[in-house]
């Protein structure tokens, strides 16, 4: 069979322009303006034309996918809307229920699992070789100065009674005026407009100049578990977070071998992937 003309299932072409969308810019596919509209699609060309080749392979006939995998990825996908509702509500405008959602992932993760069996055998480098790569390239483990945050947003959209200006920032006030460190995740979680609302607000390790300018500026001017004052943006008002300062440092040798290892070998299996995916686009 030609694995170009096989065509992929329709369910999972919207799946995985649904997922794309989510991972790539926090938003459902119909919230996109039109140059992350244009990057989607681009995307989109070359992943499905990787699946097709990866389900069509004779490595791929020899893997089978347990149920309780794809339970656990319907779980963690549900988990990224705010109810049920909104699971739904998402899920219909991107042509999907509940059964084809389940194919979906089936096939991805199908699609994942193959990649991996014809990587496994990759092997990891040794100590001496990490070792050696670490003083090789030692100015890759400076690390600047950090700031483990959260945030939440509140949007002004006049085009919205509840999202005006001074109805925003009433709003806003009404949470700063009763929050806290130990409350901060269950405000953002509950209240914020942001799509790191999912994840309690947190935006990770931050280094300066990532965010907005005026966030930044007020972030890396604040000590260490410690909440802003109302901070206005062209999106809206936040409150921030700052969980922790991790200063300015170099990571040691011992801190960095096994992620050393571990990234060597995971680029390892992906050159071993992209050579293999490569020549089934040949046969």
């Amino acid at each position: 069979m030609n694995i170009l003309k096989r065509e992929i299932p329709e369910a999972l072409q919207f799946y995985l322009k649904m997922k794309t969308s989510l991972d790539q810019f926090g938003k459902i596919v119909s919230e996109l303006d039109d140059e992350q509209s244009k990057q989607l699609n681009q995307v989109m060309t070359q992943a499905l034309k990787i699946y097709t080749a990866v389900l069509a392979s004779s490595e791929a006939k020899k893997i089978m996918v347990p149920e309780s995998h794809v339970n656990l990825a319907m779980r963690e996908l549900k988990g990224r809307f705010k109810d049920l509702a909104d699971f739904n509500t998402v899920l219909e405008a991107n042509m999907l229920d509940e059964d084809s959602l389940r194919m979906s992932l089936r096939n991805e993760l199908h699609c994942e699992t193959t990649l991996d069996y014809i990587s496994n055998d990759c092997l990891p480098m040794s100590a001496f070789e990490a070792e050696d790569y670490y003083y090789q390239n030692l100015a890759k483990f400076s690390q600047p100065e950090r700031r483990k945050a959260s945030h939440i947003l509140i949007t002004v959209n006049d085009d919205f009674d509840e999202n005006t200006l001074e109805k925003s920032h009433e709003k806003m006030q009404k949470i700063a005026d009763n929050i806290t460190p130990d409350n901060f995740s269950w405000y953002a979680l509950r209240n914020s407009e942001c799509p790191t609302a999912m994840d309690h607000g947190y935006l990770g390790l931050v280094d300066k100049g990532q965010l907005h300018t005026e966030l930044d500026e007020y972030l890396f001017s604040m000590k260490s578990n410690t909440i802003s004052e109302i901070v206005s943006s062209e999106v809206g008002f936040h409150l921030l977070w700052c969980q922790g300062i991790t200063p300015e440092h170099t990571v040691s040798y011992k801190q960095a071998q096994d992620k050393i290892i571990e990234q060597h070998l995971t680029l390892a299996r992906k050159r071993k992937q992209k050579i293999w995916i490569a020549d089934l686009f040949k046969s």
